[in-house]
C-alpha cells in the first residue's frame, strides 16, 4: 500500500471511527437495556400472574356467595310459601265456622 492510499483511506478511517465510536457503547448498554427489560418483562408477568390469581380467587369467592344467597332466597320461597298453605287452609277452615 502506497502512501497515496493511506492518505485516501485516512478520511474514511476516520468517517468510521466518527460513526461507530458512538455505537460501541450503546451497543453494550443496548445489551444492558435488553437485559433490563427482560428482567422488567419477567417480573411484570410475576405480577400479573399474582394479580390474575387473586382476581379469580375473588371471584370464585363471589360466586360461592351468590350461590349461597339464591339458597337462602329460594329456603326462604319454600317457607313463605308453605306458611301460606298453612294461613289458606286455616281461613278456610274459619270460613266454614263463620
Amino acid at each position: 500500500m502506497t502512501r497515496f492510499d493511506l492518505i485516501m483511506l485516512l478520511p474514511i478511517a476516520l468517517f468510521l471511527l466518527l460513526v461507530l465510536a458512538p455505537i460501541l457503547p450503546v451497543a453494550a448498554e443496548d445489551n444492558l437495556s435488553i437485559q433490563a427489560l427482560l428482567q422488567q418483562v419477567k417480573e411484570g408477568r410475576a405480577r400479573d400472574a399474582a394479580e390474575n390469581r387473586r382476581r379469580e380467587q375473588a371471584f370464585i369467592q363471589e360466586r360461592e356467595e351468590q350461590v349461597r344467597r339464591i339458597e337462602a332466597a329460594m329456603a326462604e320461597v319454600r317457607r313463605l310459601e308453605a306458611r301460606s298453605a298453612e294461613l289458606e287452609i286455616r281461613f278456610n277452615e274459619n270460613e266454614l265456622l263463620v
